[in-house]
């Protein structure tokens, strides 16, 4: 059961913003998932399924990764030609922006 809503939320996260590789995280804490959608990051409760929303990139996030401890979260986006992508750290607890830095032509992988 819950491999198929795994891959469920992919296949949606995959129609809206194109693969993302590794773009479904499972959080050490084994009750949130996080997963891009669009241009936030989604931080979901599984049990309740309430759905916290990470707001900071102005495009489509192509790249997520998490600290191995969870207390962390690292996203990157894809932006024009010509201009600068955003990475963005986030603390998962309070859900701010820690720290950004417009870092890389054209897209993160």
């Amino acid at each position: 059961m819950l491999n198929r809503q795994i891959k469920n939320i992919f296949m949606c996260s995959k129609t809206l913003i194109g693969s993302t590789k590794n773009g479904i995280k499972c959080h050490p804490n084994g009750i949130h998932i996080i997963y891009p959608m669009g241009n936030k990051i989604c931080i979901q409760n599984w049990k309740t399924k309430k759905m916290n929303f990470l707001v900071g990139h102005s495009n489509s996030v192509t790249a997520l990764d998490m600290s191995s401890d969870g207390k962390f979260i690292g996203s990157g986006q894809i932006n024009r030609i010509g201009f600068k992508s955003m990475v963005i750290l986030w603390d998962f607890e309070t859900k701010v922006i820690i720290a950004k830095h417009e870092y890389h032509m054209v897209c993160i992988d």
